[in-house]
């Protein structure tokens, strides 16, 4: 036979048992809630002061030691104030073009973001596929048309009496391209044919051409281009005026089929 000390536990011993009958009910469901757990003067009325408190950067936090009731507390105190938004409004950012680094702040009535957002998705996708064929499309391609065909009328009127005394001259103006940009020249005439002057002296030296033809074309150059370098500024003022006049009209055009999307 073993003797046992005497202030050891059995196992059984080792945890307490409660004895639900001693409660007096059968489930929570029958007793009321406890109103606070902690102080009602200073944990719940500091609650209180921050849900009725309307001041931007506020916040609540709460702590306290475990099973004192403290979400139980929150959850009663939002029931009971039930506070509002009072700002409702949706907000989105949108690419700010001119400052990529800066986008734009647009605020909607609270509930449009989404149509916003899906909005924006058709503006651009209409943009990308269908825009630039509208645009070519009439009535928009006679009103282009008809700018170039206003300034082509104006370089024609500005260059009319220098062509008239190149052609008596026996010279014309040419048009020549050089790389992406484009340069008008004063070039001799053979048999009503504009000639580049260094095929001009090799006529010249071919017997083809008199000695004189080309001496006169070298004397009445320099006079024909200090004109041309007159009109030339009026002819780019033409030139830089129909353009724009041209961003002008795609500008209309593209705000009119936009706005006939909305």
């Amino acid at each position: 036979m073993v003797n046992k000390p005497p202030m050891a536990l059995a196992p059984a011993q080792l945890r307490w048992h409660f004895d639900p009958s001693t409660l007096g009910f059968e489930t929570t469901r029958e007793i009321d809630p406890v109103a606070d757990a902690v102080s009602p003067s200073t944990a719940g009325e500091a609650l209180r002061f921050g849900l009725e408190c309307d001041a931007p950067g506020q916040n609540i936090y709460v702590r306290g030691t475990r099973g004192t009731g403290r979400l139980r507390m929150v959850h009663r105190l939002l029931q009971a104030y039930a506070p509002e938004a009072q700002d409702k409004q949706d907000r989105c950012y949108v690419h700010n073009f001119s400052r990529p680094d800066r986008p734009r702040l647009i605020t909607l009535p609270a509930g449009e973001a989404r149509s916003f957002r899906r909005y924006v998705l058709e503006l651009a996708e209409y943009i990308r596929d269908d825009l630039i064929k509208a645009l070519e499309a009439e009535p928009y391609d006679s009103e282009r048309q008809a700018v170039q065909e206003r300034v082509q009328q104006r370089v024609k009127d500005i260059t009319a009496s220098l062509e008239q005394d190149l052609e008596q001259a026996g010279m014309a103006l040419v048009s020549t391209q050089q790389g992406s940009a484009a340069q008008t020249v004063i070039v001799p005439l053979v048999d009503g044919q504009p000639v580049p002057p260094a095929q001009l002296r090799q006529l010249v030296a071919q017997g083809q051409v008199t000695p004189e033809r080309l001496q006169q074309f070298e004397a009445l150059y320099p006079d024909f281009q200090k004109r041309l370098q007159d009109i030339g500024r009026l002819v780019n003022d033409a030139r830089r005026s129909g353009a724009q006049e041209g961003q002008a009209l795609n500008e209309r055009a593209t705000q009119e089929l936009l706005s006939g999307l909305t």
